[in-house]
């Protein structure tokens, strides 16, 4: 008896080791790079691409993705009163929702990106986001108009057949950063995709930091709260008089 238990001991043995080699050789496989790591976010950035690059296992699909880190968002629902007048009829909440999603594929099956099993996809991310609403409308549907929202302000994308994958699987993408993007640390996530299933994943950090002005009135927030509101009230009044000038120098020349 103490022999077949012995026996059994190492066999589980082998079976563990076995698996843990071949995860271990299937994450070896992909690789990932960035061109740059940090991005700098100055007065007159209006967004920006960043080239990644690496090697998925050959044979395999490859789904590149850039993700924000998670926060709650509260926002207006709008909806008409009395069938006739457009007007906020009920707070919004939804957490862990990423301020940027973008992801990018290579030429590859179209569903894989409608499947929750996939964790790249926006059906797998609905199950990871938590909405809160006051009248318990369809979750599902606020969440299908939060993404057309997101997508028209270009914070969120899907953008399939953008990766170039070669036979031996080395891939190369341009990732589109939005101007609307908010200084922290975002991730960059390769899936290699074979079957309908991802076999192996590798990671990249992505810092993105304010620089020049909008760093300064970053800092000037937070230290010297006071004088940034003045600042900005002059700021606001001076873009005010400007655009009046403007407009009035448009009218007089329309005579």
């Amino acid at each position: 008896m103490n022999m077949k238990r012995h026996a059994y001991a190492i066999l589980i043995s082998l079976v563990f080791f076995c698996l843990t080699t071949l995860q271990a050789s299937a994450s070896a496989d992909v690789v990932l790079s960035l061109a740059h790591s940090d991005i700098g976010v100055g007065t007159f950035y209006n967004g920006t691409t960043l080239h990644a690059s690496g090697t998925v296992p050959a044979g395999a699909d490859v789904v590149v993705a850039v993700s924000g880190e998670p926060e709650e968002l509260h926002m207006k629902r709008k909806g008409k009163a009395a069938g006739l007048f457009w007007m906020n009829t009920g707070n919004l909440t939804l957490s862990n929702v990423p301020q940027i999603y973008m992801v990018y594929t290579s030429e590859m099956d179209a569903s894989i990106l409608e499947s929750e099993d996939m964790p790249f996809s926006l059906p797998a991310l609905r199950n990871r986001v938590e909405i809160t609403t006051e009248d318990k409308q369809d979750e599902d549907m606020l969440f299908g108009e939060f993404i057309k929202l997101q997508k028209e302000q270009s914070v969120y994308a899907v953008n399939p057949g953008t990766i170039s994958l070669k036979e031996n699987g080395h891939y190369n993408v341009e990732l589109t950063l939005p101007p609307r993007i908010k200084q922290g640390d975002y991730t960059v996530t390769t899936y290699a995709v074979e079957d309908g299933r991802v076999i192996a994943t590798a990671t990249a950090n992505l810092n993105v930091v304010l620089t020049g002005f909008p760093a300064w009135l970053s800092k000037m927030a937070f230290q010297n709260a006071l004088v940034y509101g003045i600042l900005s009230v002059l700021i606001a009044l001076a873009a005010g008089l400007l655009m009046g000038v403007l407009f009035k120098d448009a009218g007089d020349g329309a005579h």
